[in-house]
């Protein structure tokens, strides 16, 4: 799984949510560093209104995030670039 997976699995987790994620869980389910998800969610939530960050975890307050079907529409996934000659 690459980055921009990870981070939308994360949103989709987070949505699914009924109470805060900590980053220690789902560094544990992707199996990465629980510093790779704090990166990954510093980013989602630069472009992502309505993520908290909670002593227990993360929270997505549900009426701040659009449906799930819209979460390929991120900011933050990379986007492919013309390099210029």
């Amino acid at each position: 799984m690459n980055t921009a997976q990870r981070r939308t699995e994360i949103l989709k987790l987070l949505q699914q949510a009924e109470k805060p994620v900590a980053a220690r869980a789902m560094a544990s389910q992707f199996g990465v560093s629980r510093q790779v998800i704090v990166q990954d969610m510093a980013v989602i939530r630069a472009s992502t209104p309505g993520i908290l960050s909670t002593t227990r975890g993360y929270v997505l307050q549900q009426d701040c995030f659009p449906a799930a079907s819209s979460v390929t529409d991120a900011k933050w996934l990379p986007k492919k670039r013309m390099l210029k000659k």
